[in-house]
């Protein structure tokens, strides 16, 4: 046998590595298998690696149109969009001052100062109410809505298109309607008007009418004078007016309300952006039930015959006869009838059965799958799927109110948003030109007002009440609340939408008139006595068991 040659293999020489078992996909998968090209769930997407304004500011003008015909349109759309504002905003935002004593220069352990303190309070609350709620709508540029109603105008903005921008204007006094003291005004526009120049391009400086300095700092806004896309023979939306972003000594001149959720980020992005596909999905879906609903209704009976076009043709051999009976059949249904009193009797063609419908169309899973999708707008839209359905009747107390408290955690987020961006920057302007006018009790070292903005506007503000699934048992929570200490009546009063202080005022005022027409008036201990057990130990020097009584 033929031995094989040796081959020398000399030092330093590249060893063959043994050939590998796996796959080559197993060779080359990645850590992370949201980053695998190959993977069959995420492979072949085309991902967008763009920044927040490009990812976006492309996008926008299709996205929020197809939103705002869902929301038109569709009505469950626009039951969570008017669900969520009322959640959000209700009716009637209270302003309660918190200034800080100390920046402005009060001593509170003096008597004197500190009732100067509560004046103080008393004309910040005086000063917001004025111009608030004032019946001739001018705290309007268009006078048209109050405070409440531009702000449930400019939540729904933000709810809808993503942003509400606002114009803070000054009338000066020549130019007021009647004697009304504030030229602070807010004229709301809509987010489409924001646009650059001409149609000019994004660049460093320029985002979606947002103009930027070097740094990035938001210098001001681009306008145009009317929709870009408004009336016919309306040039306005062609022209564009620059608005500073605030006044050189720090006044806001525009008012741009949308939630950052990147950084980067110089437009708002809608909140049922992410819904908006299961929308249409659920508009087409319920309308195709309700065709095929109407369709089954309306065809009460059919005709059946086992003599088609083809077996007439086979039968007679002849495709003129067969056309013949089938010409003849026609013109029988036509004039074919027989009246019975008046009454039409229907007689079928010789050869034909009549067959009534009787089979009603199976929607058993309509209900189900229309709840099921419902669920998934409601949690892209950041509500709840009874905000969507409008269906509360799923729910026993324990679930419907877990239900409620998720979704006032976001209302609660919501609302800081609304508060911190859109209702206080209107209340410096506000208190800024009290200020100015000399309506403010301060003392003699008060700093300048825009030296410490933040100590004279700082405050809490109250929107509805999120409401009781229980209106006995929570009410009582709250009782027990204030017994233990846990929670203060303040609180528990701002939590019902209530402003302390005028429940406080107006209590005194009722008890006083109950007083003037001889009724003795319930006293809160009694209240709380009622309400449920106490820890209070001055009970029992009453000769009174709370615990009695509640038994």
């Amino acid at each position: 046998m033929k031995q094989r040659p040796r081959v020398r293999v000399q030092a330093g020489s590249r060893r063959v590595q043994p050939a590998s078992t796996g796959t080559l996909t197993e060779q080359y998968r990645p850590a992370y298998r949201a980053a695998d090209p190959l993977d069959q769930a995420l492979g072949g997407i085309q991902r967008s690696r763009g920044s927040a304004d490009r990812d976006w500011l492309h996008n926008r003008l299709s996205a929020v149109a197809g939103i705002r015909d869902s929301v038109r349109n569709d009505p469950m759309a626009a039951s969570m969009v008017r669900r969520r504002k009322a959640l959000e905003v209700g009716w009637g935002w209270i302003f309660k001052p918190r200034p800080d004593a100390e920046a402005l220069g009060f001593n509170l352990e003096d008597e004197a100062d500190e009732a100067r303190f509560d004046a103080l309070i008393d004309a910040l609350k005086r000063e917001w109410r004025r111009w608030a709620e004032d019946p001739l709508f001018r705290c309007d540029w268009e006078s048209e809505l109050d405070f409440d109603l531009m702000l449930g105008l400019a939540v729904r903005h933000r709810i809808i298109d993503g942003e509400a921008v606002g114009l803070v204007c000054f009338r000066e006094e020549e130019d007021r309607i009647g004697r009304f003291k504030y030229g602070t005004c807010l004229h709301l526009i809509d987010p489409d008007r924001l646009a650059n120049p001409m149609g000019r391009p994004d660049s460093d400086t320029l985002r979606g009418g947002v103009a930027l300095e070097e740094d990035g700092r938001t210098a001001g806004y681009h306008v145009t004078r009317g929709h870009p896309a408004d009336v016919s023979g309306s040039f306005k939306g062609l022209q564009t007016d620059y608005y500073p972003a605030r006044e050189p000594w720090g006044r806001p001149r525009v008012i741009h309300l949308f939630d950052k959720k990147r950084a980067g980020q110089h437009r708002g992005v809608s909140d049922l952006v992410a819904s908006l596909r299961r929308l249409k999905t659920l508009e087409a879906y319920t309308d195709a039930e309700l065709r095929s609903k109407v369709i089954n209704a309306l065809v009460v009976a059919s005709f059946s015959s086992e003599m088609g076009g083809d077996y007439l043709a086979e039968l007679f051999g002849d495709d003129k006869q067969a056309n013949a009976l089938l010409d003849l059949r026609n013109q029988y249904y036509e004039t074919a009838g027989i009246a019975v009193g008046g009454s039409k009797v229907i007689q079928p063609f010789p050869g034909e059965r009549l067959e009534w419908n009787t089979e009603g169309r199976k929607a058993d899973g309509y209900a189900d799958f229309v709840f099921s999708l419902a669920a998934q707008v409601a949690a892209g839209g950041g509500g709840t799927i009874e905000m969507v359905t409008g269906d509360f009747t799923r729910h026993n107390y324990s679930s419907g109110r877990m239900s409620l408290n998720e979704a006032w955690r976001d209302v609660e987020v919501d609302r800081a948003l609304v508060a911190k961006k859109f209702a206080t920057p209107l209340a410096m302007c506000v208190f800024e030109e009290a200020f100015y006018a000399g309506r403010l009790p301060l003392p003699v070292n008060a700093p300048d007002f825009w030296d410490e903005p933040g100590a004279y506007v700082r405050g809490e503000w109250i929107g509805p009440p999120r409401g009781h699934v229980d209106p006995v048992k929570e009410p009582q929570g709250g009782a027990l609340r204030a017994a233990n200490l846990s929670s203060s009546l303040e609180q528990i009063a701002m939590e019902d939408g209530n402003d302390p202080d005028d429940v406080i005022e107006d209590n005194r005022r009722f008890r006083r008139r109950l007083e003037r027409r001889g009724e003795v008036p319930v006293s809160l201990r009694e209240i709380l006595a009622v309400s449920g057990p106490t820890d209070d130990p001055r009970s029992e020097e009453r000769g009174t068991d709370s615990r009695a009584g509640a038994r």
